[in-house]
């Protein structure tokens, strides 16, 4: 049994760095680099976690990267955090809230209930940010949450009736 847990590990080590490797070679194109970065995100390649932070700043590779983030739970929520808050750009925002989502789905931790209702609620708000919101708030229930979804869904009524 310990020889075939040690052979595992050892197997999950080679691929972790073939896959490393994989993602720092040039000459390999963008969907190639971002399906390497999902599947580290899904084998949480610990040894990867600095090479996904360093892919976010790539605009090709970020959401990719954003993505596999999620996977890393509590390590890597202040950066989805920070990626969420700082970014101009939609797309990446949209996947820093499902990683956060994820994360806190995981560890259900709500901690960031506070946080998600202050982007909920600013006027400029995407409605894709929204709704990967909402889902994130989903994932860790926390009953402060309720009164402003109510309210969002309420004048999503509103909007949508007139």
């Amino acid at each position: 049994m310990y020889k075939q847990k040690t052979a595992r590990i050892n197997s999950l080590r080679f691929f972790q760095q073939a896959l490393l490797t994989q993602l720092n070679n040039p000459a390999l194109g963008f969907a190639h680099r971002q399906k390497v970065l999902f599947l580290l995100g899904e084998i949480h390649a610990t040894d990867a976690f600095s090479s996904l932070l360093e892919a976010t700043q790539d605009p090709k590779l970020a959401v990719a990267a954003i993505t596999a983030l999620g996977h890393f739970g509590e390590q890597a929520r202040s950066h989805l955090v920070r990626i969420l808050t700082t970014s101009p750009h939609h797309d990446i925002q949209v996947a820093a809230a499902q990683s956060l989502g994820q994360v806190q789905g995981e560890t259900g931790d709500t901690s960031l209930t506070a946080f998600f209702l202050e982007i909920l609620t600013a006027s400029d708000t995407e409605q894709a940010v929204q709704t990967e919101i909402v889902w994130a708030l989903g994932k860790a229930p926390d009953f402060q949450a309720f009164a402003a979804l109510e309210q969002l869904e309420l004048e999503i009524w509103q909007t949508h009736s007139t």
